[in-house]
This record gives structure tokens, sequence and C-alpha cells, in this order.
């Protein structure tokens, strides 16, 4: 359970690792929290309809957990 705001960073995966976009969440409090990504790169294009892997990572100056999902893009 996480009792103080924790750093929160958002993560877009290939389905072979690679990191295809990235995004700092800022501090989250304990709780459900929604977040939008526009389905865009690193680079501000566009990405390829596909399946990805999504990914939240909570940072404590290591790193304290992980969420992965699926996350399909369509057009």
């Amino acid at each position: 359970k996480i009792i103080d705001p924790i750093p929160a960073f958002l993560a877009i995966y290939a389905l072979d690792g690679r990191i295809i976009a990235r995004r700092e969440l800022g501090a989250l409090r304990f709780g459900s929290h929604s977040i939008t990504w526009d389905g865009r790169d690193e680079k501000g294009d566009l990405l390829a309809p596909g399946i990805y892997i999504v990914g939240i990572n909570l940072m404590a100056g290591t790193p304290v957990g992980q969420i992965l999902r699926p996350i399909g893009v369509v057009y």
C-alpha cells in the first residue's frame, strides 16, 4: 500500500521489449488513477496498429513496483 506520494512513470513497450514511448506521471498517491496516452512514440509519430505492453513503474530512489498490461492500438 502506498502511504506517501511516490514518483511514477509510464512506458510503452514493443513486444520485443523496446521502449516505444515514456512519460513521467508525477507523484501518485494511493488510489485509482486514469492515464491517457495519445498512441504516439517518442518522436511524436503515431504507432502502427498492433499489440503493445503498457508499464507503470513506481520509483523511490530504486524501482519499487511495476505493473505491466497488454494494450491494443487500432485506428
